[in-house]
């Protein structure tokens, strides 16, 4: 009832309690400036890459079900249904936990246009700041959702194998030799396999922010790890033997180290999803195309006339 992936984190015990069984902690060394940027750069395309494959998952997969009904009908809704409230109750948490109230909360079957939102209210900590808050809560989807995924999986038990590469070459390799590898042995004659691709398809395809919270993150989002990679060269290579450099890259490595982790899992995850469906939802486009296409108009023959 495990997942069967190797993890290898930096860091002390702060997030113990938070990871998963099977966990493997290294005490090593404090990790140097250019090693912990990389780490960053690493969780950020991470990110990246797991907001492509969720925008795959919705738009060419989940918009193949809509008909013409605005949100798709009560069946495209009642799919979307689980995702949606993983993405809204994100939201929420990410702007409660930046210290702002949840003023509206409202899911894709109780919204007229059949997407859900999440509105904050006033305020309810002395100390808060509009743009973190906007930040938190667009990235929570992706987090929460993967976490999410990630639990749902381990209690159906359903193994994401690691291939023979993950601890060698390059992420692409190491990406496809694990998919690979979890797609042949994946139980198919077990309901509980179809379970997790109902419910992570559902998930993964409403992680991603929508285009609204993209726009209003983008900035603060930039500026926060502008600020983020700015401490760590600034006391990494001015203040290296301070008791705050100590601090301060001890707990940016365990937090990024269990952040990769997690995004990692939820690229596999969505990534493997994104590979049983797409190839069925882009042919059920194609036969819809085709199906309502205009029939093309009887050409009539041109009679040539004579020259008198």
């Amino acid at each position: 009832m495990t997942l069967s992936v190797r993890w290898e984190q930096w860091g002390g015990s702060a997030l113990t309690p938070l990871l998963p069984p099977g966990v493997i902690w290294y005490n090593r060394p404090v990790m140097p400036p250019l090693l912990l940027a990389q780490k960053v750069l690493i969780v950020a395309l991470e990110a990246v890459f797991l907001y492509a494959l969720s925008r795959i998952l919705f738009v060419w997969v989940l918009q193949a079900l809509v008909v013409r009904r605005q949100g798709g009908g009560w069946f495209v809704r009642l799919l979307r249904l689980p995702g949606n409230m993983v993405h809204e109750l994100s939201h929420a948490v990410g702007y409660i936990l930046c210290g702002y109230r949840v003023k509206k909360l409202a899911f894709c079957v109780g919204d007229p246009r059949g997407r859900g939102c999440c509105r904050p209210g006033e305020p309810w900590s002395p100390i808060h700041f509009p743009w973190l808050a906007t930040a938190t809560a667009a990235v929570f989807p992706l987090i929460l959702g993967t976490f999410a995924l990630e639990q749902i999986a381990r209690l159906l038990g359903v193994h994401f194998l690691a291939g023979e590469s993950l601890d060698g070459g390059g992420v692409a390799p190491r990406l496809l030799d694990s998919l690979w590898a979890t797609l042949r042995n994946l139980h198919y004659d077990d309901w509980r396999t179809y379970l997790f691709l109902l419910l992570g398809f559902s998930i993964g395809a409403e992680m991603a922010p929508s285009e609204t919270d993209l726009r209003r993150s983008v900035v603060p989002l930039l500026c926060l790890a502008t600020g983020l990679i700015g401490a760590l060269f600034y006391l990494g290579f001015r203040l290296p033997d301070s008791a705050v450099w100590h601090w301060y890259s001890e707990n940016l490595a365990t937090a990024l180290s269990w952040l990769s982790s997690l995004l990692g899992f939820g690229v596999l995850a969505t990534a493997l999803i994104a590979a049983l469906t797409v190839l069925p939802a882009l042919l059920l486009r194609a036969v819809r195309r085709q199906a309502s296409a205009p029939p093309a108009p009887n050409a009539e023959p041109k009679v040539r006339r004579r020259a008198m």
